[in-house]
């Protein structure tokens, strides 16, 4: 058994040479490219053929077409600039050889078979079913073959599995499973290698899942549908690594491809194994066949029969080398390799002769059109190989401010989608741009105090991520609009919806994208938990609670979020995310705020938390609570965060713990009640498929990666997974107002101060709606009314009034009294008054 191996794979790469026929002329083979492939592909099985010569190459280094020339005695040598051409026109050549990279094909064939030469050519045969399509229709036009090369199918090995299946030994079948896949470093790819190689075509499934796909269609007929399609990206994130993708087939069959250039080795020191397998499931047992690709190597064909009584399984196993081992008719050695094996037949249809089978044009296009739809399911529509490399110009983004959340919301997503570029980075600190694009290799940064404008003006930019403080927000998205760019806004979008509506208005204006970036409403996550609740399996729903919260430190004192002129504010901040979520969730924007308690931070203008009720349609009741920074239990353990989300219904519950960055960690628990108490399960959702729902995606992605698969596919005129519509940012914005005016009536104070009025009312107003539930550290009572202090920082305790500016309440308090200790109530009334009479 050893021996008859070794001695079947020695003959397979050392073949005793057969003399070319001398009355019946050979075809002369020409190669383009002194490829690796070519030796085991052509040199070496036109040896045992007399009918074949290979008789030249080409390259575009002459020294190295020179050497591979004379290593296999191949006669005649074309290199330099031109050398490809002048391969192409010398008229002793019969027949092309196209083994070049996969964005080389289309050019190449078209050009060889416009000098009217038959090709051979490497799978896959181009980039595009378009392409493939129109070298096919060149091809019949001149009267000339043209063949891609899955010399695998030629085999007797396959065709044996093939005729198994059609013999309804094994029943009807139910699924068929290929895996071709290498443990990284084994197939010995650099990163320079040309799979690697976005520009030339490369990536796992257009080289190694061609054949999957291939063989599925051999055994299992053409697709219908694309279930799912997830890569795992290489080191150049544009090209896929690996791919694994189902499909349904004809006849309720599913179909699974899994290709990939280098599985990680286990623990880091054990490599896995390669395996090329076909797997086929039927109603009355199984066949298998190992290494399907290269089975002249070795291979064994597994057949699992179910006996009668469906309880036992009969097991053989076979080896097919030659047609002759499985009672087939056909030609070959035990050692031909599937090479030969295909040449054989390339040869016979050239010859007039009719071949043992054959790739005909229309396998060759339809398995094209499924390798766009793959790439397409996982990149988007029209996202194919040819678009991406060659029609689908990237998009460049511009960063405003080097901000700390640029990298996790853009730059490291990026990295992983073919059609973004961070393109540059503005800050007011040149140094800081400078570092900031250094670091996370961004090509290009602007500077100074003109550095943002810089930046707009810039016509190599095609977006803008606005990351700046949310007062900065209105400001330079205005001006990026102004300047013709496409706008991706953090949230909150700006601090009132006037400027959200004017914001929304000129990009419909200009006819530019705008969105705001509520990157958690992009998971497949959050779209689950709205999926339960919208199939009704619950009931109606009751309340909806949502939660976030860090403990105390978690920001320093100096940090924007507590920086009242540049929008600071829990509720700004944090809480924009449970009042999105709440409205995402609730089906609807609220009818009311029925309460909104805020706590002050170490500037009393900001509220560094607050908790707000409100009533939505249907009898909904909401709450949301943000704080940044919820006292440590017993001043020594810090408090932990709180990211939840609870939705009570009629007949249950379901609640998504982390609903902000659910990548990281989450949980999905549903409790449904039934007839004798409650059944509860968990959830996790990390992908789409996770959930049973369309939509691309990897577990890994972040949330801000999957809000930027969204963006740019509404950017590029596809139908994106989920949008942040202007209506919706402009109803979120809506009632953080309200929520804002409810828990200080800010609005209400500023137009009663300015009209003053009856004091009394005023100090009513003050100290109801503003101190009272914001300041209210320690109370005494007076007059009837529950009167509050405010102790600073440095133990004086003052009282004074916001005045408004412009549109918002922003600049700091008028102090109108403060003392060393803690006023009496009478002290404070008179204070207030005061502060009434400066206003």
């Amino acid at each position: 058994m050893v021996f008859s191996t070794i001695k079947r794979i020695y003959n397979a790469f050392s073949p005793s040479e057969v003399p070319t026929t001398q009355d019946n002329k050979p075809l002369k083979f020409g190669i383009l490219g002194a490829a690796n492939i070519a030796p085991n592909a052509l040199i070496i099985p036109a040896k045992t053929h007399p009918e074949v010569l290979v008789y030249a190459v080409a390259a575009r280094d002459i020294k190295r077409a020179d050497a591979f020339a004379k290593k296999h005695g191949v006669q005649k040598v074309y290199g330099g600039t031109n050398g490809y051409q002048e391969l192409l026109d010398d008229p002793d050549i019969d027949v092309i050889y196209n083994p070049l990279p996969n964005g080389l094909h289309y050019e190449w064939t078209m050009k060889a078979l416009a000098a009217g030469k038959h090709v051979l050519l490497e799978k896959p045969a181009a980039n595009t079913a378009e392409e493939t399509r129109q070298m096919f229709d060149l091809a019949e036009k001149k009267n000339l073959v043209l063949m891609e090369a899955f010399h695998y199918r030629f085999h007797p090995a396959v065709q044996r599995v093939k005729a198994i299946l059609d013999s309804g030994e094994l029943g009807k079948i139910k699924s068929i499973t290929h895996q071709f896949t290498f443990p990284a470093g084994v197939m010995g790819l650099k990163k320079d290698d040309i799979r690697f190689n976005w520009s030339l075509g490369g990536g796992s499934f257009m080289d190694m899942g061609t054949y999957n796909l291939n063989c599925l269609r051999y055994l299992g007929g053409n697709p219908t549908q694309i279930l799912s399609a997830n890569a795992v990206p290489s080191h150049d994130p544009k090209v896929d690594r690996g791919m694994t993708v189902t499909l349904a087939l004809p006849n309720d069959i599913i179909g699974t491809m899994t290709c990939d250039f280098g599985i990680p080795w286990k623990w880091n020191l054990i490599p896995s194994m390669p395996v090329l397998n076909a797997t086929v499931e039927c109603e009355g047992g199984s066949v298998k066949l190992s290494n399907f690709v290269m089975p002249t190597l070795y291979h064994s064909i597994t057949v699992n029969k179910k006996k009668a009584t469906g309880t036992d399984t009969v097991t053989r196993t076979e080896a097919v080398y030659k047609f002759s081992d499985a009672k087939m008719e056909g030609k070959g050695e035990e050692w031909w390799m599937t090479y030969r094996y295909m040449l054989d037949a390339f040869v016979d249809r050239l010859k007039g002769r009719e071949p043992q089978t054959w790739i005909t044009k229309e396998d060759s296009i339809v398995n094209a059109e499924w390798i766009d739809k793959v790439y397409e399911k996982y990149h988007g529509p029209q996202h194919n190989q040819a678009s991406l490399q060659c029609d689908s110009k990237p998009l460049k983004f511009g960063i405003l401010g080097a901000a700390a959340i640029a990298p996790a919301a853009l730059i490291i997503p990026a990295k992983t989608h073919p059609e973004v570029v961070v393109y540059a980075v503005a800050a007011r600190d040149i140094k800081r741009a400078e570092a900031f694009a250094k670091k996370h290799g961004v090509p290009k940064f602007y500077g100074g105090s003109n550095g943002y404008q810089e930046l707009l003006d810039d016509s190599e930019i095609d977006v803008v991520y606005n990351p700046l403080p949310v007062g900065l927000h209105y400001e330079w998205t205005m001006k990026a609009l102004a300047a013709g760019k496409h706008v991706l806004l953090e949230k909150p979008a700006t601090i009132t919806s006037e400027e959200m509506r004017q914001m929304f208005e000129l990009a419909e204006k200009k006819n530019l994208v705008l969105m705001e970036a509520f990157h958690s409403r992009f998971h497949p996550a959050i779209q689950r938990v709205k999926a339960i609740l919208d199939s009704g399996e619950l009931g109606k729903i009751k309340s909806i609670c949502n939660t976030l919260t860090v403990p105390a430190g978690s920001f320093k004192k100096d940090d924007i979020r507590f920086d009242w002129s540049l929008g600071g504010g829990s509720f700004l901040d944090m809480g924009c995310y449970t009042l999105s979520c709440l409205r995402y969730l609730g089906a609807g924007n609220p009818t009311q705020v029925l309460s909104a308690t805020a706590i002050p931070s170490y500037d009393p203008q900001v509220d560094r938390g607050m908790t707000a009720t409100l009533a939505l349609p249907n009898d909904i009741i909401g709450t949301i609570t943000s704080d940044m920074g919820t006292p440590w239990n017993w001043n020594i353990i810090p408090s932990s965060p709180q990211v939840l989300s609870t939705v009570e219904c009629e007949g249950g519950s379901v609640s998504l713990l982390n609903y902000v960055s659910p990548t990281l960690y989450h949980t999905i628990t549903v409790s449904k009640k039934n007839g004798t108490g409650t059944v509860t399960r968990a959830e996790k959702v990390y992908t789409f498929s996770d959930g049973k729902m369309e939509g691309k995606g990897e577990e890994w992605w972040l949330t801000y990666r999957y809000m930027l698969e969204a963006f740019v596919d509404g950017l590029k005129g596809r139908t994106p997974q989920t949008w942040v519509t202007k209506e919706d940012s402009i109803a979120n914005m809506e009632w953080i107002e309200k929520v804002y005016e409810k828990s200080s009536d800010k609005k209400k104070l500023r137009s009663v101060v300015d009209q003053l009025g009856d004091g009394s009312k005023v100090v009513d107003l003050i100290w109801d709606n503003l101190f009272k539930p914001v300041h209210g550290l320690t109370t005494s009572a007076l007059g009837g009314y529950k009167l509050g202090s405010m102790k600073g920082d440095d133990n004086m305790y003052r009282v004074g009034i916001f005045v408004s500016n412009k549109k918002t309440l922003k600049p700091p308090p008028i102090v109108v009294a403060e003392w060393n200790a803690e006023p009496t109530g009478a002290q404070v009334v008179a204070g207030l008054n005061q502060a009434i009479d400066a206003a």
